[in-house]
């Protein structure tokens, strides 16, 4: 029996499988609402000056009335984007005090001297960090520098999970950042003050590390043919975390209380501890045959399929593995940046993937995060990209398989470019208008993502393979990173042309991209060899040859 057919048999979408895609798409739903909860946690409703501290307590229980003059007296008027007369956000009148007996309107006191106000006024539609902790006017730069330090936490987790992964598994790195991961959030729910509340966002972005562990679990775990199916279960709990932090926002306006109810979800995993297995492929990869034959034991036996006979476990495990078994499965960093720089065409390919997912990253997140860009009601918006996100998976599982990943990628980002350079420009024609190009900016961004999860990990050979999907996200952590300050920049005349220049620079990745090789229906690479000759006539005719030697072999066997 050839090991591709038993590599088959042992891995055929049996129970274990589909057990293992449900709870992994279930794990994964925790990572957006971390990923998003800053829609909620930083959230910034409507507010003005409030009457300066000095003069306020010397009008103790004022009538609503006498409040409106103190206000009129203290808080100059300006206009807003909408060109809308408000009181101003960031300035007080600089009046020491008010002689109520020299003026009982309050609009002689109407002075050009002005200083930064210390007190302000939120209007009653939820609790959040920002508010509490006061991110507005001159310490308005925390709100995005939130999120940044977010970004950068799970920069640094990247590098840090996936080395931590490969030296005491996958299942335990899975594990301990599910539980890290809420533990942290619990914590960031009772912090006092700005440096503790950053410090403990940077400390989620580094724990939140769940959905690479478990898309590297589950593409271990099943055949090569169903890695697409992975990836959809992986980014449809993802999709689903969007409809979830909606329900809890709701519910819970303190941000304080939402964090703590998502916190006690962490009890809906605790079976996980005793449903999810070790990855056979890092078992076989570390020389723990022992424990790596239990494991591929117990999922024939869940399969009803015949157990694979021991003296053929090295066999397989090479084909599990990937990679012959005196070869090192993963390599270090610089030993990786050796080896590619060694071929330009691996080093070209590298770029091209890291500026990819750079862009996706950054239109992602500039989509997601702005929560104004559909209706003015938050929780619809967030529902509302939510559904969009799970279309795109769905989109994703029934076009990725026939049209491929570089096209699929080439296509939905050019079409992508085009309409985030035009969207701001559709407000102009009709509401309604913008709202639908922002939800097909959404359902592109979103596709891309998924896209490059599947096609980055065909595109380089089995012992780069993890290392280049490793690095491939610090680098759209980058993206990430940017996104808020472009977000947040503050000008409002400057969004027609940040959008112009975001969308020049998505046209860009869509043309570079065009230079990489296909991946439909060809074998992965093995060797750096084979992926060098991927997208030539050679690698072609390899292709050809393994799929004629297979189906030759497939014959040998029925005639017998």
């Amino acid at each position: 029996m050839s090991t591709e057919r038993k590599f088959k048999e042992l891995n055929v979408f049996g129970f274990y499988q589909k057990r293992l895609s449900l709870l992994l798409l279930l794990s994964t739903i925790p990572s957006c609402i971390i990923s998003f909860r800053f829609l909620f946690t930083v959230y910034e409703p409507e507010f003005h000056c409030d009457v300066p501290a000095a003069l306020s307590e010397n009008y103790l229980n004022v009538t609503e009335s006498k409040y409106e003059y103190l206000l009129n007296v203290t808080v100059p008027w300006t206009t807003n984007d909408k060109q809308e007369l408000v009181r101003s956000e960031c300035l007080n009148y600089d009046i020491p005090v008010i002689d109520d007996s020299k003026n009982e309107s309050g609009t002689g006191w109407v002075l050009n001297s002005t200083l930064p106000c210390k007190r302000w006024r939120f209007a009653q539609d939820g609790v959040s960090a920002l508010t509490e902790l006061k991110f507005v006017c001159e310490r308005a730069w925390m709100k995005p520098f939130s999120f940044t330090a977010y970004a950068f936490g799970q920069m640094c987790g990247t590098f840090a999970v996936r080395p931590i992964s490969d030296i005491f598994g996958r299942r335990r790195v899975f594990l301990a950042t599910l539980v890290l991961q809420y533990m942290v959030c619990l914590i960031l729910s009772f912090s006092t003050s700005a440096p503790m509340y950053m410090s403990v966002v940077f400390l989620t972005g580094a724990t939140d590390m769940v959905y690479g562990t478990a898309f590297a679990l589950g593409i271990e775990t099943t055949s090569t043919e169903k890695r697409t199916f992975i990836t959809f279960c992986c980014q449809m709990g993802y999709s689903l975390g969007f409809l979830v932090l909606t329900f809890l926002g709701y519910f819970f306006r303190d941000w304080r209380w939402l964090l703590r109810a998502f916190s006690l979800t962490a009890l809906l995993y605790i079976p996980y501890y005793w449903l999810i297995d070790e990855s056979p492929r890092w078992l076989s990869s570390v020389g723990r045959e022992e424990e790596s034959q239990r494991i591929l034991s117990k999922i024939a036996k869940l399969n009803k399929t015949h157990n694979t006979p021991l003296q053929d476990l090295v066999e397989l495990e090479t084909n599990l593995s990937g990679s012959p078994k005196n070869e090192k499965f993963f390599l270090k960093f610089f030993q990786l940046l050796k080896l590619v720089l060694k071929q330009p065409v691996l080093l070209k390919r590298l770029i091209i993937v890291f500026f990819a997912w750079y862009c996706t990253s950054l239109t992602y997140y500039v989509i997601g995060l702005n929560p104004n860009n559909l209706s003015e009601n938050r929780f619809v918006n967030l529902c509302l990209l939510g559904l969009v996100d799970m279309a795109a998976t769905v989109g994703y599982y029934l076009i990725s398989a026939k049209v491929g990943r570089r096209n699929s990628y080439v296509f939905m980002m050019l079409g992508l470019a085009l309409l985030s350079a035009i969207t701001p420009f559709a407000n102009k024609v009709h509401r309604l208008l913008a709202v639908v190009m922002v939800c097909v900016c959404k359902f592109a961004a979103s596709l891309l993502f998924t896209v490059l999860y599947t096609h980055t990990t065909e595109l380089f050979p089995t012992a780069l393979r993890q290392s280049t999907l490793g690095m491939s996200d610090a680098t759209a952590r980058i993206g990430s990173i940017t996104a808020p300050f472009i977000l947040f920049a503050g000008d409002p005349t400057r969004v027609k042309t940040i959008s112009i220049a975001i969308g020049a620079v998505l046209l860009v990745s869509s043309a570079l991209y065009r230079l990489l090789p296909k991946t439909i229906n060809v074998p992965l690479p093995q060797t750096i060899d084979d992926a060098v000759a991927m997208g030539s006539s050679e690698a072609f005719c390899l292709s050809c040859r393994n799929t004629k030697n297979q189906s030759n072999e497939e014959d040998d066997s029925t005639n017998i």
